[in-house]
């Protein structure tokens, strides 16, 4: 039984799917974002021990997070850090040309600079979650700066008319029982990932687009990230076009081996 009241609207784009707390481990669940060039000094945080950098990690601290999603054939594609001008429309107009619909985790400073594309996702078909304010380390910061990350993206979404629901990811996946208390205490929930494709492009959008499609199983959870700039105090600057030039292969793929998308 799950400890965390479910919205009778959650999982689904006209499913039925559920979360399992046991998921589905695939292909490794770590994905570290290339670090941002430059941290000033008000940006820089206390560094903790050991980040989660894996899923059992993350399940560990967080055992009722969600980690994949359940149902014959369903996997489910998301997209972080975004919105950004540079990326997000490219994203949506291919996710558009093959009738799929993801889920997009917002950040909200960025939600707040560019509520066109706020709108754009909605009107989509596509669902929204929290990912911060700012994009901090949430494991290195104390409860109040927390809330305040969680807090304040919830708001700035639902202004923008987004419904952002109990949807909430940690940047990096980097999670601690201080996160795990305040996504509780503000009606939230930590989704996951199985599977990222920036971990995998190394060798290019055609390599790495074989690379995840070569692990893709039954209740995936895949990572992607449509947004690569971002202001403010945890400031980052990365090319996401390799992203977005091994989505249509990742979407020919998917419709090949017969998978259905579904959002959060």
């Amino acid at each position: 039984m799950l400890t965390r009241p479910q919205p009778a609207w959650l999982w689904g784009q006209g499913d039925s799917v559920t979360p399992t707390r046991r998921g589905l481990l695939v292909g490794g669940g770590a994905c570290l974002l290339t670090a941002a060039v430059g941290e000033t000094a008000s940006a820089r945080q206390r560094r903790v021990p050991a980040h989660t950098d894996t899923t059992d990690d993350r399940r560990r601290v967080d055992p009722d997070a969600v980690f994949a999603v359940e149902g014959p054939r369903r996997i489910a594609l998301t997209f972080d850090d975004g919105p950004d001008p540079a990326y997000t429309p490219a994203v949506l107009t291919a996710l558009a040309a093959a009738g799929m619909h993801a889920t997009f985790f917002l950040i909200g400073r960025n939600a707040e600079r560019y509520p066109d594309l706020v709108d754009a996702i909605r009107a989509g078909g596509h669902t929204i979650g929290n990912h911060t304010h700012d994009h901090l380390w949430l494991d290195a910061l104390a409860r109040p700066a927390i809330d305040a990350q969680l807090t304040t993206t919830q708001r700035t979404l639902v202004t923008l008319g987004a419904t952002p629901g109990d949807r909430f990811r940690p940047p990096r996946g980097w999670t601690s029982p201080a996160v795990v208390a305040s996504t509780a205490a503000a009606g939230l929930r930590c989704y996951y990932w199985t599977l990222c494709l920036e971990s995998r492009l190394k060798e290019g959008p055609a390599a790495g687009a074989r690379s995840l499609l070569g692990d893709l199983e039954s209740g995936a959870i895949v990572l992607m990230h449509d947004g690569g700039h971002l202001d403010g105090p945890n400031p980052q600057s990365i090319d996401r076009s390799r992203t977005v030039a091994a989505l249509p292969a990742i979407i020919d793929g998917i419709q090949q081996r017969g998978f259905t998308p579904v959002t959060l």
